[in-house]
């Protein structure tokens, strides 16, 4: 399965991506063999995730756990695996529910393994990679957020936590590769472009 993941603490430039890498398909005239997917989804399930996440919920982990799992099945019987002949890039899957919502390494492997036992792997993780610094600055001019310290501490845990999921993808021989999230966004797109189409040439998937 040719299922590829962009992952991203807020404010790496992940959204911006996925707009981009739209573009250059539409540019390639190869639409009909894309799909792009995220998570949440947009099912009933997806939409209570945002919902709670939007009013703040204080839920607990296996609460939270409960609800992104509904949600992950959801896509994967009804948008993955009926688009296993087309390349299928996501914005998120099961590394952003370990990384955004554990609250130690403990949380993130238990997380980690149920999904890696449970769901579809992925080919490759595309992580961009920035800093907390820049992450902050980038966050404060999008949303006209002003900084807290709070706020620094939420995305230092997460950066934390994407830190050892790299490497329980690299203990589980799972690809993931750490992109610089300050490069020029139209050259990181190109680069992912290439690295999918080189994964389709390897297998002798590309005419």
């Amino acid at each position: 399965m040719y299922l590829y993941i962009i992952e991203g603490i807020d404010g790496s430039g992940k959204s911006t991506q996925i707009q981009l890498l739209k573009k250059i398909i539409r540019r390639l005239k190869l639409q009909e063999c894309f799909v792009f997917l995220y998570e949440p989804t947009d099912f009933d399930t997806g939409k209570k995730i945002r919902q709670y996440l939007k009013e703040n919920r204080n839920l607990k982990l296996e609460e939270w756990f409960i609800l992104f799992d509904k949600d992950r099945e959801k896509n994967v019987q009804l948008n993955i695996l009926p688009n296993q002949d087309k390349i299928i890039i996501m914005d998120r899957y099961y590394p952003s529910t370990a990384a955004y919502q554990a609250k130690d390494l403990e949380d993130v492997y238990k997380i980690f393994i149920n999904s890696f036992n449970k769901y579809p792997k992925p080919k490759r993780v595309f992580y961009l990679d920035i800093d907390l610094k820049n992450a902050l600055e980038r966050i404060k001019k999008r949303n006209h957020y002003k900084e807290t310290f709070e706020k620094e501490q939420e995305l230092s845990r997460i950066l934390e936590n994407y830190e050892h999921l790299k490497k329980l993808f690299d203990k589980y021989s799972l690809n993931w590769e750490n992109i610089s999230g300050l490069n020029p966004p139209y050259k990181i797109a190109k680069y992912i472009v290439k690295k999918i189409f080189s994964d389709y040439k390897d297998q002798n998937k590309m005419v």
